[in-house]
């Protein structure tokens, strides 16, 4: 893989909430909601500012932002105990199919094990077949048995 395809992954900083709000629809394009943007916006910055919860990277490609990946961590006794959840990746259209997105994954499994966590968790939306496809070539696997329910608690 030629440098100009190599992306750098670098730690958000609150100054950065602006870009990432910017690219933020852009992940959401599947399930046609909109989360609400504020509520969004405050949770990224708590994460940026508690990195003892997970993890917010620009991807900088040739001096560009051009995308963003969010890592939270998690337990869970079926997968062993520590783990890390990709909550969110997102990778400008205009970059895709160029090996961003694998590298991300690289980049989140070698952090994943330097903090000797035990498991990568994900989810993909069900309209989103090529991201299944892409998740499913880098060893992920569906629980098929599973589905995710969520209980938003008032605030």
């Amino acid at each position: 893989m030629s440098n100009v395809n190599r992306a750098e992954f670098v730690s958000a900083v609150l100054e950065d909430l602006p870009a990432l709000r910017a690219m933020m629809p852009g992940i959401y394009a599947y399930e046609g909601e909109m989360p609400d943007v504020e509520g969004w916006a405050a949770a990224a910055a708590e994460l940026i500012q508690h990195p003892d919860q997970g993890r917010v990277w620009l991807i900088h490609l040739a001096g560009q932002v051009i995308g963003y990946l969010v890592a939270t961590y998690g337990f869970s006794l079926e997968f062993y105990g520590r783990g890390i959840v990709i909550d969110e990746l997102f990778v400008a259209e205009a970059n895709r199919s160029q090996g961003i997105g694998r590298q991300a994954i690289e980049f989140v499994e070698d952090f994943a094990r330097g903090q000797g966590l035990h498991s990568l968790m994900l989810d993909v939306d069900i309209a989103n077949t090529r991201g299944q496809q892409f998740y499913q070539t880098r060893g992920f696997h569906y629980y098929p048995h599973m589905h995710i329910m969520n209980k938003q608690l008032d605030r």
